[in-house]
């Protein structure tokens, strides 16, 4: 039996309609950044820094890129608040290699399963690691 490939702008719009409907899921929120643009390439998204870990009380936005080739792809993701992060790197884009979501990417995966990925190294791995001044920017 064949596999379903949904079209590319479908699945954007399912991501942006359960972004809205939950729009603050475990901490997370994402939202396009023109709702003009038909091809939905650019979106915004905000972690807000899990409690007990160093990243509590801290507000982390993003922009993620999802170009001709996602959901194939996993969507390029880059911190703007600056974050002291394995997975990040100094010009705060966040290395696919190193988020085991992204890492191991399927189209059946969206960005908040990216979003998610990059949650739960703050509550891991990465709950101790000494964070930038808050509210400074790459």
């Amino acid at each position: 039996m064949a596999k379903v490939v949904v079209p590319r702008n479908f699945k954007l719009i399912d991501e942006l309609e359960k972004a809205e409907k939950d729009p603050t899921t475990a901490g997370i929120s994402l939202g396009l950044v023109d709702y003009n643009d038909i091809y939905m390439h650019n979106w915004n998204a905000t972690i807000f820094g899990p409690m007990g870990t160093a990243f509590e009380n801290r507000i982390y936005s993003l922009k993620i890129a999802c170009d001709q080739h996602y959901p194939n792809k996993a969507p390029h993701i880059c911190f703007l608040t600056k974050v002291n992060m394995d997975a990040v790197n100094g010009k705060g884009e966040v290395e696919a290699s190193k988020v085991a979501v992204m890492s191991n990417w399927k189209p059946e995966l969206g960005m908040m399963d990216c979003l998610m990925g990059l949650r739960q190294l703050m509550v891991g791995k990465e709950r101790k690691t000494r964070q930038p001044p808050p509210d400074t920017m790459y």
